[in-house]
């Protein structure tokens, strides 16, 4: 095999990109977590999907996210080249005991999907009143 064919061939790696097929792909979304006395916060990267598309799920103790870019060829006209592709984000998270599953608020704004997630009032730090 020639270094140009070996060049060719796609790499071989645990990457976060899983192609469904030519044309969609599966991509799990990088996040950031911070936590906060009060709560925790998430912030997951979703680039180039609608708000509409976006769901998020609590089930027992999984939070589950998707979501979705359009495809952007119209049915209509002639495809001369297709390099941006339809993906779907799909992350799931394990939620600790300590997370209020009613207390669950999201926003998605520029891409970024941030989900809040509020403590028990029972696990937050609280100053004890000395008498």
């Amino acid at each position: 095999m020639t270094r140009k064919e070996i060049m060719k061939q796609p790499e071989k790696s645990q990457s976060a990109i899983q192609p469904r097929s030519f044309y969609e792909r599966r991509i799990v979304p990088p996040a950031n977590i911070v936590e906060e006395a009060n709560q925790y916060t998430v912030h997951v990267d979703m680039p180039g999907v609608n708000k509409e598309s976006v769901k998020l799920q609590v089930d027992a103790d999984t939070l589950r996210i998707q979501g979705s870019t359009g495809d952007y060829h119209q049915e209509n006209a002639k495809l001369h080249k297709r390099e941006i592709i339809p993906t779907t984000y799909e992350r799931e998270f394990q939620l600790g005991k300590e997370i209020d599953r009613l207390k669950i608020n999201a926003e998605y704004d520029n891409g970024v999907l941030t989900i809040t997630l509020q403590k028990h009032e029972a696990v937050k730090p609280r100053e004890i009143p000395i008498k």
